[in-house]
C-alpha cells in the first residue's frame, strides 16, 4: 500500500520558491565577523546555525550563499514547510534543490525525484551523493527551518547523507531548536561548525552602525542601554529602531524597551501556542538571571519542571550557561517582559525565595542581588558583612569590588572588617592606591573607637601594607612590615599566615635569597580549608613556578603552574581571575619550548584578566610572550599594539621596571624592522628610567640598569659596534649566571657569542655558545636562543664545525643540531625554488612558511590541522592561504595544490 504522502506527491508540481534563494532584506549592515566564517563553513561537512526566531539565521546564510556563488561554487537551497516532515517529501525537495544547483547532473537528479514521486525509489540518498561526487565542485546545501523535522525516519536520511558525504559536500542547517541528529563523530573529526545565538547577536559596534543606517542618533549611554537590554538580538534591535524612528512614547529618555508596545506585541505573538502551564512557569522563573532545575522547583511547584525546561531549551527560549546543562538563562528582554507579568504582591516573595536558595547553595552575589530587588536590604548587608573576606580568600575579587558602591550606599558607616575585606580585594587586583586609602580609613576608625579585635585588625593592616609595598617593589618596606608581622602570627586564620609567607617569597625571589625562598613554610590546609582558602595556594604555586621559570627549570615550573591551575579550578568561583596568573606564566614555559600553539591557547581570552589582577612580572611576561607569538605569526602591528597596551598599564601603576622590560621588547621589534632611530629613542627612555629609579639587582629578576645595558648592547650589535656590545654583554651574562637567572643568561650569552663571532673571535664565540647550549638543552629552552635573530644559524653552524673541538655533552650537541635544522627550515635560503622556471615572478616567490602551509594543504589537512601541525594560529593560516592564492593566481584550495604540483613546488 502506497504511503499517503507519496500519493500526495503524484502529479504535484514542486513549489519552486521552496528551492530558490529567498529575497534579501533591505537595509542590512555588514556583519564582518560572521561573514568571515564563510571560510570555515567551506572547511566543515556540517554547519549548524542555531538560534531563536529573529536572530538573523537566514540573512547570514544568504550572505554566505552570495560569497559561495561569487566563487562559482554550487548552491542548493531548501526552505522547509510544516508538511515536509516525511522521508519521501524531504527527499523529493532535497533532490529538486540539488537539481537546480548541479546543472550537469540536472536530468539524472530529476529522474530520481520522479521515482520518489511515483513511490518506486528506495529511501536512499546514493543517487544524490553520487551526483555531488560527479560534479567535482564544492557544493553547499542549505536547509532552512530545520526545526520542522522531528520524525526519526526523516532525520535518518540526514544522518545517512552525513555518513556517506563526499569531500566536496557542505551541509548548512538553519534551525531554532536542537536538530536531533548525531554530531559527536563529526565534532571529534572536526567536521562540525556551530554558530549559536551568542555568535549571531549584534555587537555594540554593529548596533551603533545599524542605528546610523536608519538615521537614529543616540548618546553613547542610551545606545549602550539599548544594547544591554536587547543583548544584540537582531529582531529586538529592528523593533527598537522602529519604535525610535516613529517616536513612540516608549522611546523616551529612559529607553525601557521591554515596556514597548512593539515588544509586547512581538512577545505575545511568540507566546501563542505555548501551553498555559509553561507560560506560568516562565512568569514565575524569568526574573532570575541564572536558573537551575532545583531553583525552578523552589519557585514553581510542579512535577513537570524538568520537562518544561527541556521544552524551553529546545525552542531556544532558555539558553544554556554551561557545558553541563545545569544553568540556564532567559534573554534579558524576555525577563523584563515576563517580570512585569508577576503580581506586585508576589514579586518580593519570589525574590526572597530565590535569594535564600542562592545563599544556601553558595551563590552569594546572586543572593545579595535578589535580596535587594525584593526590598530586603538589611539581609543583603548582613550577608555581605559575613562573607566578604571569604570571597577574597577563594579569589572572587571582582564580586567584592563590584559591590563597593553598593555597600557604601547601603551603609554610610561600614564596619571595619568589611572595609578591610574591600582593601584586600583592591590590593590583590593591583589597585594599590585605593587599597592604601581604605586601609588608612580603617586605621583612623581604630584610633577613634575601641574595637574588641583591635590588635588583630592592626596586624592585618600592617600585613596589607606589606603586600602593597611588595607589589610596588619597595622591597625594604615590604620586608620590614612582613618581619614585624612575623613576630606575632594570628591564630586560627591560616590564610593570613600563608599570605604573609607569600609576601616573603616574592621579596626573597626578587632579592635572590634562594635559601630563604625555599625554606619558607606553608601552613597546611585540610581539604575543606583548601577550597575556602584557595587564593593563597594558587599564589604560592604561581610564585614557585615563576622562580623555577627565571632559573630556566621549565619542567619544574610547568609542574608548579599546573598545580596552581588545578587548585584554582577546584576551589574558586566560576570565571575567577587567579587561574590566569598561573596560565599566563605557563604560556611562557610553552613558548620557550617552541610550543607556540599551546602558549597561544593559554593566553586566549586571558589578557583582560591579567590587566586587572596580574602582578608586575606576570603582566610583563604575559605581554612579551603574546607579542612574540604575534611576531612569529607575521602580525607585526598586533605585536606592537600589545606592547603599547602593556606599557600603558605599567605607566599607570608606576611600575618602572616593567615599563623598561616592555620598552626593551619594543626595541627588539624595531631592530627586526631595521628601524634603528626608533630603537635608539626607546633606549634613551629606558636609560632615563634607570637613572631616576634604578639600582643594580642582586636577585634573578632583571632590573632597570640591566635592561638599559641590554638595550644598548642590542643597538650596538645592530650598528656594527661589536666591541661595545661585547663589553656590555660580558658582565650581564656573568651576573645572570651568578644570580641563577638562567633564562636571561641564555639570551645574553647567545648575543655575546654572536658579538664574539662578528668581531672575529670565533673560539670565544664557540666557548660561550657551548655554555648556553648546555644550559638550554636540558629544558629545551629554544626560543631564548632562536629569538636573537638570523645570526644564530651562522653561530650554530660554527659551533658544530670541526674547527673548534670544544667538549660538549651529547645532549648539547643534539640540541645544537635540532636548532640548526629548525633555523634552516625557516630560512629563505633553505628553499630551492627556481623562480625563473617556476612561473612565479621573483617578487611573488612563496615564503618558507607559505610553502610549508601549501605542502600541508596538499596532504588534505584542514586549516585547524595545519595550524596545529605548524604551530601557528588558524587566523594566520588563513592569511598565508590568501597570499598563496594570489601568488599562484588561483581561487581555491584544490586549484592551489594542482598549480603547485605543475610548478614542482611540492617536491615528490
Amino acid at each position: 500500500m502506497k504511503n499517503e504522502h507519496i500519493d500526495a506527491l503524484v502529479g504535484e508540481s514542486p513549489i519552486l520558491t521552496k528551492v530558490a534563494l529567498p529575497p534579501r532584506r533591505r537595509g542590512l549592515i555588514r556583519r564582518t565577523g560572521l561573514e568571515k566564517l564563510v571560510e570555515q563553513v567551506g572547511q566543515h561537512l556540517l554547519t549548524l546555525v542555531q538560534g531563536p526566531a529573529g536572530y538573523g539565521k537566514t540573512t547570514l546564510a544568504l550572505t554566505w550563499a552570495d560569497r559561495f556563488a561569487a566563487a562559482r561554487f554550487q548552491i542548493a537551497w531548501y526552505s522547509a514547510d510544516t508538511g515536509d516532515d516525511e522521508p519521501s517529501r524531504f527527499l523529493f525537495y532535497l533532490a529538486q534543490a540539488l537539481a537546480r544547483a548541479l546543472p550537469d547532473q540536472h536530468d539524472e537528479i530529476l529522474r530520481f525525484a520522479d521515482f520518489i514521486r511515483g513511490g518506486n525509489a528506495p529511501l536512499s540518498i546514493a543517487t544524490l551523493v553520487n551526483a555531488i561526487v560527479e560534479s567535482g565542485e564544492e557544493t553547499f546545501v542549505f536547509i532552512d527551518d530545520f526545526q520542522l523535522f522531528s520524525r526519526e525516519d526523516t532525520l535518518a536520511i540526514v544522518s545517512e547523507l552525513l555518513q556517506h558525504a563526499p569531500a566536496n559536500l557542505h551541509l548548512i542547517i538553519l534551525t531554532r531548536s536542537n536538530p536531533f541528529i548525531a554530531t559527536d563523530r563529526l565534532r571529534l573529526n572536526q567536521q562540525l561548525l556551530t554558530v549559536d545565538a551568542h555568535a549571531l547577536a549584534f555587537s555594540e559596534e554593529e548596533t551603533s552602525r545599524l542605528f546610523q543606517e536608519v538615521g537614529i542618533q543616540l548618546p553613547d549611554h542610551e545606545l549602550h542601554s539599548v544594547f544591554e537590554q536587547t543583548g544584540g538580538w537582531p529582531a529586538a534591535l529592528r523593533i527598537a529602531c522602529l519604535s525610535l524612528t516613529q517616536g513612540t512614547p516608549e522611546a523616551g529618555a529612559n529607553l525601557n524597551l521591554g515596556a514597548s508596545r512593539s515588544f509586547e506585541s512581538y512577545f505575545e505573538k511568540l507566546l501563542q501556542g505555548i501551553p498555559k502551564n509553561v507560560r506560568n512557569f516562565m512568569t514565575k522563573t524569568a526574573f532570575v538571571e541564572k536558573l537551575s532545575i532545583p531553583l525552578a522547583n523552589q519557585l514553581f511547584e510542579s512535577r513537570k519542571v524538568k520537562a518544561i525546561v527541556d521544552l524551553l531549551l529546545q525552542h531556544n527560549i532558555l539558553t544554556p550557561l554551561d557545558a553541563y546543562g545545569q544553568w540556564f538563562s532567559y534573554h534579558a528582554l524576555w525577563r523584563d517582559y515576563l517580570s512585569r507579568k508577576i503580581n506586585g504582591v508576589e514579586a518580593p516573595q519570589l525574590h526572597l525565595l530565590a535569594a535564600d536558595w542562592y545563599y544556601v547553595n553558595g551563590y552569594l552575589s546572586l543572593a545579595v542581588r535578589h535580596a535587594l530587588l525584593g526590598g530586603h536590604s538589611e539581609k543583603a548587608l548582613e550577608w555581605v558583612e559575613n562573607n566578604a573576606m571569604a570571597l577574597v580568600k577563594r579569589g572572587d575579587l571582582f564580586t567584592l569590588r563590584d559591590w563597593e558602591k553598593l555597600i557604601r550606599a547601603l551603609s554610610s558607616s561600614q564596619p571595619v572588617k568589611l572595609k578591610l575585606a574591600l582593601a584586600w580585594a583592591l590590593v590583590l587586583s593591583m589597585a594599590t592606591e585605593q587599597a592604601a586609602a581604605l586601609a588608612g580609613e580603617v586605621k583612623r576608625v581604630l584610633d577613634q573607637i575601641r574595637h574588641p579585635d583591635e590588635a588583630r585588625l592592626r596586624w592585618e593592616i600592617r600585613m596589607l601594607e606589606s603586600v602593597i609595598s611588595a607589589v610596588n617593589e619597595d622591597l625594604d618596606a615590604a620586608l620590614a612590615d612582613a618581619a614585624e608581622c612575623g613576630k606575632t602570627l594570628p591564630a586560627g586564620d591560616p590564610w593570613l599566615v600563608n599570605g604573609l609567607y607569600n609576601v616573603l617569597r616574592l621579596t626573597n625571589l626578587h632579592l635572590g635569597n634562594w635559601v630563604v625562598f625555599y625554606a619558607l613554610p606553608n601552613n597546611p590546609y585540610t581539604a575543606e580549608e583548601e577550597r575556602a582558602n584557595a587564593f593563597t595556594e594558587v599564589y604560592r604555586y604561581s610564585l614557585l613556578g615563576l622562580a623555577e621559570l627565571v632559573q630556566g627549570h621549565l619542567v619544574t615550573a610547568e609542574n608548579c603552574l599546573n598545580r596552581a591551575r588545578e587548585l584554582a579550578a577546584a576551589g574558586m568561583a566560576i570565571n575567577n581571575g587567579p587561574a590566569a596568573l598561573a596560565e599566563s606564566l605557563l604560556a611562557q614555559v610553552h613558548y620557550e619550548r617552541g610550543q607556540i600553539a599551546q602558549a597561544s591557547a593559554l593566553l586566549d581570552g586571558r589578557l583582560a584578566v591579567i590587566d586587572d589582577i596580574g602582578f608586575p612580572d606576570c603582566v610583563l611576561r604575559t605581554y612579551v610572550t603574546s607579542a612574540r607569538i604575534a611576531w612569529l605569526e607575521e602580525r607585526a602591528n598586533a605585536a606592537w599594539s600589545l606592547l603599547e597596551h602593556a606599557e600603558a598599564i605599567a605607566a599607570r601603576r608606576n611600575w618602572h621596571r616593567i615599563t623598561a622590560g616592555i620598552l626593551l621588547e619594543k626595541i627588539r621589534i624595531a631592530l627586526l624592522q631595521n628601524h634603528l632611530d626608533a630603537a635608539q629613542g626607546l633606549a634613551l627612555r629606558i636609560k632615563a628610567l634607570a637613572v631616576k629609579h634604578g639600582k643594580r639587582n642582586s636577585g634573578p629578576i632583571t632590573g632597570l640598569l640591566e635592561y638599559s645595558d641590554f638595550s644598548d648592547a642590542l643597538i650596538a650589535l645592530k650598528s656594527g659596534n661589536c666591541a661595545q656590545a661585547t663589553a656590555l654583554l660580558q658582565p650581564l651574562y656573568a651576573a645572570a649566571r651568578a644570580r641563577c637567572s638562567h633564562l636571561f643568561a641564555i639570551r645574553a650569552g647567545t648575543l655575546l657569542a654572536i658579538a664574539y663571532m662578528l668581531v672575529g673571535k670565533p673560539l670565544d664565540a664557540v666557548l660561550h655558545f657551548s655554555e648556553v647550549l648546555e644550559s638550554a638543552a636540558t629544558e629545551q629552552a629554544e626560543r631564548s636562543i632562536l629569538d636573537q635573530g638570523s645570526a644564530v644559524l651562522q653561530l650554530t653552524t660554527l659551533c658544530l664545525s670541526q674547527r673548534f673541538p670544544v667538549r660538549r655533552s651529547g645532549q648539547a650537541n643534539r640540541f645544537a643540531l635540532y636548532l640548526k635544522a629548525k633555523l634552516e627550515e625557516s630560512s629563505p635560503a633553505a628553499t630551492n625554488l627556481d623562480t625563473a622556471s617556476s612561473g612565479l615572478h621573483p617578487l611573488e616567490e612563496l615564503t618558507p612558511k607559505e610553502l610549508k602551509v601549501l605542502r600541508e594543504l596538499a596532504s588534505g589537512r584542514t586549516n585547524k590541522e595545519i595550524a596545529r601541525s605548524i604551530g601557528l594560529a588558524p587566523e594566520t593560516i588563513k592569511f598565508h592561504l590568501k597570499n598563496i592564492f594570489v601568488k599562484l593566481s588561483v581561487e581555491r584550495r584544490t586549484q592551489a595544490v594542482r598549480r603547485a604540483q605543475l610548478l614542482g613546488l611540492l617536491g615528490n
